[in-house]
């Protein structure tokens, strides 16, 4: 009976306990990448602007993409939500754009330094 709105809350809880295990990375998005490799997400990075500010992360593998596929407004939001507070606990960041497999055929997060 889970919305995506809960699991949305569920994985943003998630996210900013995970984040405390990288307080000595030199950034957000350096340890973005090691905690959604740690998942099995196999994250990719562009940079995706001219300055360097703004990292584009793909997520070429979905540990949950059949889980995702039949129900994703609750996977897919959980794993925003992960995303999403464990960007806000570093505080060097913020997500400013996610896209999950109902927008391109592997999720992609757009995430900005400060």
């Amino acid at each position: 009976g889970a919305t995506g709105a809960d699991a949305f809350e569920v994985g943003r809880d998630q996210g900013r306990a995970e984040a405390s295990r990288y307080a000595a990375a030199p950034s957000c998005i350096e340890a973005l990448v090691a905690e959604m490799d740690r998942m099995g997400f196999d994250p990719t990075v562009a940079a995706a602007d001219a300055a360097g500010d703004t990292a584009l992360i793909g997520f070429t593998n979905c540990p949950f993409r059949a889980l995702a596929e039949d129900h994703h407004d609750v996977v897919c939001s959980l794993h925003r939500g992960l995303v999403d507070g464990f960007v806000d606990a570093m505080g060097d960041a913020e997500v400013i754009d996610f896209r999950s497999l109902v927008h391109v055929p592997a999720c992609q997060v757009a995430v900005a330094t400060r």
